[in-house]
């Protein structure tokens, strides 16, 4: 698989460093009738209004579109709405014929995931 530039996977580390510094330890609290809840602690999803959001669904799409790039025919999109609607989804779906199919698609993911943290 291509190798990502040094340059790029400084500035994604920076970014994940900086989501991940907002969102540690993150803290909530649910507006009912009666008032405020008391803070509790909350590991999934972004802040209400965050720009962290259109962000982190721009890389996914960018992992997307480079996996594609990157995995021959592995991976197909189409222009079903289906298809396009998935690339807005909350995680990965990966899909082989085989079992040594699937191990392939499952290490180039990695492999991207590697080439950002590096």
């Amino acid at each position: 698989m291509k190798q990502l530039s040094t340059k790029r996977c400084r500035l994604n580390y920076i970014l994940l460093g900086v989501l991940n510094s907002v969102y540690r330890q993150l803290r909530c609290r649910v507006k009912l009738s009666k008032g405020l809840t008391e803070y509790f602690g909350c590991n999934i999803g972004t802040k209400q209004g965050c720009v962290s959001s259109s962000v982190l669904v721009a890389l996914f799409i960018n992992l997307v579109t480079h996996l594609k790039q990157h995995c021959g025919s592995e991976i197909f999109l189409s222009n079903q709405a289906d298809d396009i609607q998935a690339l807005f989804a909350a995680d990965i779906a990966v899909a082989a014929e085989t079992a040594s199919k699937l191990q392939i698609q499952i290490n180039r993911i990695l492999e991207f995931f590697h080439g950002y943290a590096a």
